[in-house]
């Protein structure tokens, strides 16, 4: 009968035993459905009022509403003015212990400094570049390398490895003061060196058994082998002023691929003769420091000898140029950038304009003449005496803060006559010559005057470059440039309304958007926005191309400001970074910092590095697409022009023209 009865008692149910003492809980646990909640009121093993008061709360949790105040006397009204307060009844029970989760331990940071008047510090004083003493690369990777086995409480003889290292800026030492740096290293193993404040170093860390690669031995007896004193007089030509164990080079072969090593029993110059055996085949005319290396991989062990009990004196260091590795037995340095280093001198007050020198090297656009002839090259064709004309500068000449690491690396835009045939082209400017390419240069039309044609090469290469070449832009797709009111974004504006293109563009100021659209009138207003306030410019695209967004985006934002085009590309759709000067220019920093999510490539996108200056080390194919597709839009009337402004050589010693352009000025101009 009690089973029947059991079986009758629907899901969810309540079930409350009235008896004294609990009997049937675990034959009612056992036969009701697992929904139901059993209730027990007593219990002869505990003590009644408290376990009838749990069992109310029970039930007060499964959803029922007890009426507790029937269990208390009846209240009479008003009471007392004597009755004690309930809050003073009220207290905390602290007979049971509860286990609390502390707060997570985020990192640590730990003091390191300095000090070239310490006898374990004093070799630093061998790290000199331009009559600078300055901490090296090697220096910060030590030092974070002790103050993690501090950290964790364990040796350095542990293999360690470091990952996406890079190097902010340059750190001056002297023998004058102690330099000091705060390292803070994450609990993901995610770390940062600070200096007064600044971020000095970044990148990751942690103790591993890592793998390395395998690399033949490559050193043979008749390999042609540069000397120490050629290696290190080669290196102090560029700047590099190094001393002491800093010269532990001995010998490097002739192609850089393999180089012997003096081992010093001091890991930070073993690891700064690996990166001066990368530097060394990278030289040119200016001292060069790792900005980024990808990995660094280091294995104490590997450094002993097989008995060991001491460590090797010599060892040879190999370099592969495929891989972008630098190694010894026991060290691999992989994917170095390299940045040249800009440690300025004191600056000579006889010096003459000096307002105007300063002014120019920051200004943006300026055009600038070149007294100097070009420099013949072994190439058929690639010189040609341009008897007058007009040179241009790209807008990547600027001057570095102090202790930043960068460079002044230009290219050239001209136009002249050559056997009384105007043209123009693309140069570029190195080590104070002129290189002329050849295959970079156009026929000027008899209406265009040699300042005009100035002004054209480098924005319509560019955007010639970026859209027909990289982006394979098609007819009436829809595209957005950023920034159409310089002189690249025009050109692209240019290019992409003829070939009947629904163009989305971003402007500087309102008078810029009224100037654009003077100059193309086949722009539609509604589509120009506010590159300083362009919030609406997903929603706007968004919309009116009915949720698919842009074939094309041509952007010049970076950092942060890069999500908000990214967010506008359509699926299968084409995004191209502008950038100033090379891959490795200061400026493009940010685009090396900016990290995307890969969700964005699940529509099948892709992206592509633009540099402005791309054309001195394209492809040859590529050079010839572009000559070809500006000549006829030459033809066509679709390459035109820009704004520019002509300065006379009067003008040159005067400051003044060097102020701020005025809107819609895109190029400033004078004549050699």
């Amino acid at each position: 009968m009690f089973h029947s009865a059991v079986q009758r008692i629907p899901s969810h149910a309540v079930v409350i035993e009235i008896a004294p003492h609990g009997l049937f809980q675990t034959i009612l646990k056992r036969s009701l459905h697992e929904t139901c909640v059993s209730i027990s009121l007593t219990d002869r093993n505990q003590s009644s009022a408290p376990f009838f008061l749990r069992s109310v709360g029970k039930l007060f949790v499964s959803g029922l509403q007890p009426k507790i105040n029937k269990l208390y006397p009846e209240l009479q009204f008003p009471l007392r003015s004597a009755a004690p307060p309930l809050s003073l009844l009220i207290q905390w029970n602290h007979q049971d212990s509860w286990k609390v989760a502390g707060l997570p331990a985020n990192g640590t940071g730990n003091d390191f400094e300095i000090n070239l008047e310490n006898p374990a510090q004093e070799f630093y004083c061998g790290y000199k570049i331009n009559g600078q003493l300055l901490f090296p690369p090697s220096g910060f990777l030590v030092s974070i390398w002790r103050v993690l086995a501090e950290k964790v409480g364990t040796s350095m003889d542990r293999p360690i490895t470091f990952e996406n290292i890079v190097f902010n800026s340059v750190c001056y030492t002297s023998t004058q003061y102690v330099t000091k740096f705060i390292c803070n290293i994450n609990t993901s193993g995610d770390f940062e060196i600070l200096e007064n404040g600044n971020s000095v170093v970044t990148g990751s860390v942690r103790f591993e058994d890592a793998e390395m690669f395998k690399t033949e031995d490559k050193v043979s007896e008749n390999d042609k082998v540069y000397t120490q004193a050629e290696v290190y007089d080669r290196l102090r030509k560029v700047g590099y002023e190094f001393s002491g164990s800093f010269k532990s080079l001995i010998e490097v072969e002739v192609g850089s691929h393999w180089g012997s090593v003096a081992w010093h029993e001091n890991l930070a110059v073993l690891l700064e003769s690996l990166l001066q055996l990368e530097i060394f085949p990278n030289l040119s005319n200016q001292a060069l420091l790792p900005f980024r290396i990808q990995k660094v991989t280091i294995d104490v062990g590997c450094l002993r000898d097989v008995t060991g009990q001491r460590i090797r004196t010599h060892m040879i260091i190999s370099r592969d140029k495929n891989l972008k590795l630098v190694s010894c037995t026991g060290i691999e340095i992989r994917g170095v950038q390299l940045l040249p280093v800009n440690c300025f001198g004191d600056f000579n007050p006889d010096s003459e304009n000096i307002k105007a020198n300063l002014a120019a090297e920051s200004l943006p656009n300026l055009l600038l003449g070149f007294g100097k002839e070009l420099a013949k090259q072994n190439i058929v064709g690639s010189y040609i005496a341009i008897e007058q004309g007009i040179l241009g500068l790209l807008n990547d000449f600027a001057v570095n803060t102090v202790g930043t690491i960068g460079s002044r690396q230009t290219s050239v835009e001209f136009s002249g006559v050559v056997s009384g045939q105007k043209v123009m082209g693309l140069a570029k400017f190195q080590a104070g010559t002129v290189q002329l390419i050849s295959v970079v240069h156009w026929r000027i039309p008899d209406t265009w005057s040699l300042r005009d044609a100035a002004t054209v090469p480098t924005a319509y290469a560019t955007a010639y470059y970026a859209l027909i070449v990289r982006g394979t832009l098609k007819h009436k797709e829809n595209i957005l440039i950023q920034h159409g009111d310089e002189a690249v974004g025009e050109a692209a504006i240019a290019i992409a309304l003829n070939m009947k293109c629904n163009v989305y563009t971003t402007v500087s100021s309102a008078e810029n958007k009224q100037i654009l659209l003077k100059r193309f009138p086949a722009l539609n207003p509604a589509k120009i926005l506010s590159s300083k306030c362009c919030h609406n410019l997903e929603k706007m695209i968004q919309e009116e191309t009915n949720g698919k967004g842009a074939n094309l985006v041509l952007n010049s934002f970076s950092g942060d400001l890069t999500t908000l085009p990214i967010r506008c590309i359509a699926e299968y759709g084409r995004f191209l970074q502008l950038m100033d000067g090379g891959f490795e220019n200061p400026h493009n920093r940010k685009f090396h910092e900016t990290t995307i999510g890969l969700s964005i490539f699940l529509k099948s996108v892709s992206f592509h590095g633009i540099c402005k200056d791309i054309l001195n080390s394209s492809r040859e194919e590529d050079s010839k697409i572009v000559h070809n597709k500006l000549q006829e839009g030459i033809g066509l009337g679709i390459v035109r022009p820009l704004a520019m402004k002509h300065v006379e050589n009067a003008q040159l010693k005067d400051s003044n023209w060097l102020q701020p352009r005025s809107p819609g000025l895109t190029k400033i101009v004078f004549e050699i």
